[in-house]
């Protein structure tokens, strides 16, 4: 979908704020997900690797382990919306 008036530009300045974030935070750690990816999983209950990389990556932070049923938990609402 084409961004919206200013929607690219409000990703750049968020992408920027959250670089400066991490940067002074020596103990921060960046996951990154794919928004394709997320949807794809959601809808067909498969996980990419970077997916998989990034749900172990945010169990080893957790109490419980995130999987797919999580992403289901949160993404699912959102998508009835559209």
């Amino acid at each position: 979908a084409p961004l919206g008036w200013d929607e690219q530009q409000l990703w750049l300045d968020y992408q920027e704020k959250t670089e400066v974030q991490i940067s002074m935070d020596p103990h921060a750690i960046l996951i990154e997900l794919n928004f394709e990816d997320i949807i794809h999983a959601v809808e067909t209950n498969e996980l990419s690797q970077s997916l998989q990389a990034a749900f172990k990556a945010l169990s080893k932070h957790t109490p419980k382990t995130v999987d797919i049923s999580v992403l289901k938990a949160v993404v699912e609402p959102q998508l009835r919306r559209f």
